[in-house]
């Protein structure tokens, strides 16, 4: 994230305006390039993210897998690499759960495994 690194959404819309912070968590691919001061672009997120998960997958003998994430990678990853997932319609945030299948390098959402925080 660069400079917004540590920084609260509240205070980042204060400094840099609440139109940037929205070009930010925006899914649409106009925004995938946009960033932070010394950050990194959505497109290059998702491409260093894919890049692993891909290589990782095609390795791994294992036909299931866990893996876990901050949840702006998870929204970005979803939101990119499965056509209709629109993250808005879920509770995304660190340590959330979705269920996803990866076959022939088509990602097809299953759902979101319930959590519970007690």
């Amino acid at each position: 994230m660069g400079w917004a690194e540590g920084k609260t959404k509240e205070y980042i819309k204060q400094i840099q305006g609440n139109e940037l912070w929205q070009t930010y968590v925006s899914p649409h691919e106009n925004h995938l390039d946009f960033r932070f001061l010394h950050g990194e672009s959505k497109r290059e997120h998702i491409l260093r993210i894919s890049n692993f998960l891909e290589q990782f997958i095609q390795t791994s003998k294992e036909t299931n897998i866990g893996i876990s994430t901050h949840g702006a990678s998870i929204r970005n990853l979803l939101s990119h690499k499965i056509a209709d997932f629109d993250y808005r319609n879920h509770q995304l945030s660190n340590c959330s759960l979705f269920h996803v299948q990866v076959e022939s390098h088509r990602w097809n959402f299953i759902g979101q495994i319930p959590v519970s925080y007690t």
